[in-house]
């Protein structure tokens, strides 16, 4: 790992009889504790590195549930994936951040006469660490991911990570400070400790493990104490939406970013989605907002398919998650949905309704949308011979393929 001599090593015996009883001080009341590392784990998407930057925001503006409610404070950010111009930035504006307590912390190096920007090494700079932390008072640090400042340790061994780690949890004791630390789901389901990319001993040396997912039914984010070492809220959730919002730069233009919309405690867990059956029935409503926006190839927003279908927007909201999320189509950005090319058919997805009576195919669909007649019968578009929806049947075509008929 390193060409650095060994830390000498002496015995010490502790009488505990010496040792004082303290109460735990929390950041946020129950679930970032002071003094140690909090993780926030879950796959790419599920809003970590916007919900840590809205921790930060309250930190900074004193408005965060816990030991230092009405305190402003400083929040040191480290090894952040995201550019600090275009997203950082912008989402901490959003958030509502006192820009003047934020501080992004880098090493500068030199190589060849070129300056370099770096992380800081948990292995190399830990005084250079210290220093930052007492010479800005910050009583929060951010690390995504925190794998961005272990350079040198193999990941998936116990003893490498314990000896990166263990010194800088033992530095944020020593300083009062919190440590926020984000990192990666692995792959597949299953027991929610087994969850984390690398070595336990990342689960091991966190003193407070939370856990993100997105609850594809509704599109909320949700977030579980996974583990909790200084309280009893293991097994406690949260959810919050991520909402779009327009902030400005310094060209005169808007730049939109996303903002979170703390939603308060949750009844669902992230176990409880994680290790959803995959084939739960998508109902039979979307089989319109599917076909609506397969004929769109530019893409359709939320509000444009509620309008369109005469369906409630926050159960449209739901169905373009679950359809994109089997693959019926694409998401191409925030509040963006597309056609997906290689989206299996909607009709071999969705529920079957009632027979009703037919109407005449179209050329182009007619071989495949015989054979589904043949297994589940359904009401078909006067104008495209695709399949209707349950919710529009009665009308006998799309709200798209209005011909200007009158009935």
């Amino acid at each position: 790992m390193s060409d650095t001599a060994p830390a000498e090593r002496t015995l010490t015996l502790t009488p505990l009889e010496t040792v004082e009883a303290e109460r735990q001080v929390f950041l946020w009341n129950g679930r970032i504790p002071m003094g140690t590392a909090t993780i926030f784990a879950g796959r790419g998407g599920e809003g970590k590195s916007t919900f840590s930057l809205w921790v930060a925001s309250h930190v900074t503006l004193g408005t965060l549930e816990g030991e230092y409610s009405g305190q402003p404070a400083t929040v040191l950010l480290v090894g952040h994936e995201d550019d600090l111009g275009t997203v950082v930035k912008p989402r901490l504006i959003a958030a509502g951040a006192d820009m003047t307590r934020v501080f992004s912390v880098t090493i500068k190096t030199q190589l060849d006469g070129l300056e370099l920007t770096e992380v800081p090494s948990l292995v190399q700079d830990l005084g250079r660490i210290r220093e930052a932390i007492t010479t800005t008072g910050a009583r929060l640090i951010i690390v995504d991911p925190l794998t961005s400042m272990m350079d040198g340790a193999n990941l998936d061994k116990t003893a490498d990570v314990r000896r990166v780690l263990n010194p800088f949890t033992t530095l944020a004791a020593e300083l009062n400070v919190a440590i926020v630390a984000l990192m990666h789901f692995r792959k597949g389901q299953g027991d929610t400790r087994d969850l984390l990319s690398g070595s336990h001993a990342f689960r091991d040396t966190a003193r407070s493990v939370i856990l993100f997912v997105t609850d594809e039914d509704t599109g909320q984010r949700v977030a579980t104490v996974d583990k909790s070492n200084y309280s009893e809220t293991r097994g406690d959730s949260f959810a919050f939406n991520l909402v779009s919002t327009l902030i400005p730069t310094n060209d005169g233009t808007d730049t939109s970013v996303a903002r979170v919309d703390y939603l308060g405690d949750s009844t669902i867990s992230v176990t409880d989605i994680v290790n959803k059956p995959d084939d739960v029935d998508l109902g039979e409503e979307i089989g319109a907002v599917v076909e609506y926006v397969n004929r769109h190839p530019e893409g359709v927003k939320p509000a444009d398919v509620a309008t369109a279908t005469n369906l409630d927007p926050k159960a449209v909201r739901t169905y373009l998650s679950r359809a994109a999320h089997r693959g019926l189509i694409a998401k191409a950005g925030y509040g963006h949905y597309t056609p997906s090319a290689t989206a299996p058919s909607v009709r071999a997805l969705v529920a079957p309704v009632a027979p009703v009576a037919l109407n005449p195919l179209s050329a182009t669909s007619a071989t495949e949308a015989t054979a589904q007649q043949q297994q589940h019968p359904v009401a078909l578009c006067r104008s495209c011979g695709f399949p209707l929806s349950p919710a529009i049947a009665h009308h006998g075509i799309h709200p798209t393929c209005d011909t200007g008929e009158t009935a």
